[in-house]
């Protein structure tokens, strides 16, 4: 998660989405044709395009997973991860083209590797896209490096906790003297999720509560400085929360709020699919929900 600017999320899409009844009307690309509908390549084109950030064609991640970019395209679905009852209801829903953040293919690179085109559910999964006429392009990279941040411009809205972000572009929040157990649980029910944990001492009361990171180093350098909590989505067990045991062991009282990587970041596909509407008027463009996945027993 990147750092969050006090920013609203209407204007946010103001920001990134065309300007003008002008803007539109001169970019608009063969959605409106009379040739037909767009092709999954036309609208990724489109995406690639319009997202403002300068395009790597270097990146393994932001491709095409699935399907052919010559098709016809029903109807868009943004969401954090391709799985299979999301490529499900996308299907439902009438859209043919998935909009992903994270792999399809169950790795970070999201190749075909012998293990996984021997694995049974790749071919389910893939005759799934097959069968009916699907694509699938993943768009990770590129969309981290929006500013304002995607990924918690509108979380921290659904959390409430603008008033507390220390500054505008600051990757930590100041609060009245909180138990770390009563912002976990603020996370739980707004973010709708099953699976926040606590490391570190849940009656603790803190002050100044920052952003976490996926890797360790992050987080050591996150919960040695003035933060006494740390906010963090998919992160190693076995580095970063030993880490804070650890740390709390030796007398240094930290805490961690582990939340699950959907929970961290399907924030920032909703706000995908609103700034994506913004750019293909007239076609449908919807968000699907991957939701937590995890519970506690």
């Amino acid at each position: 998660m990147n750092s969050f600017q006090t920013i609203s999320r209407r204007q946010f899409l103001r920001a990134t989405a065309l300007t003008g009844a002008a803007a539109v009307l001169a970019r608009r690309l063969p959605a409106q044709a009379a040739s037909g509908p767009m092709t999954a390549g036309q609208v990724i084109d489109l995406m690639k395009a319009k997202m403002g950030v300068k395009w790597n064609e270097d990146s393994y991640r932001d491709t095409v997973k699935g399907g052919d970019v010559a098709t016809p395209v029903t109807g868009v679905a943004c969401c954090f991860m391709s799985t299979l009852d999301v490529l499900q209801r996308a299907h439902q829903a009438g859209a043919n083209l998935v909009v992903t953040h994270e792999p399809t293919w169950w790795s970070d690179p999201d190749t075909l590797t012998d293990q996984v085109i021997d694995d049974p559910v790749y071919g389910v999964k893939r005759d799934f896209i097959e069968k009916n006429r699907m694509v699938v392009w993943r768009q990770h990279d590129h969309w981290h490096l929006v500013r304002p941040d995607p990924f918690s411009t509108l979380q921290i809205k659904l959390l409430g906790w603008e008033k507390y972000a220390a500054s505008a572009d600051s990757r930590s929040y100041k609060f009245p003297p909180t138990p770390v157990k009563e912002l976990a649980a603020t996370i739980a029910a707004k973010l709708e999720s099953r699976s926040v944990r606590i490391i570190g001492d849940p009656e603790q009361r803190v002050t100044i509560v920052g952003r976490g990171s996926h890797t360790l180093d992050g987080n050591m350098r996150g919960l040695t400085g003035e933060a006494e909590a740390i906010i963090v989505s998919e992160a190693r067990e076995i580095d970063s929360i030993e880490y804070v045991r650890d740390l709390n062991a030796s007398g240094k009282k930290r805490a961690l709020i582990l939340v699950s990587h959907q929970t961290g970041e399907e924030t920032g596909m909703t706000v995908y699919t609103e700034w994506l509407q913004g750019i293909l008027p007239g076609m449908k463009v919807v968000n699907i929900k991957t939701n937590d996945r995890m519970w506690i027993a």
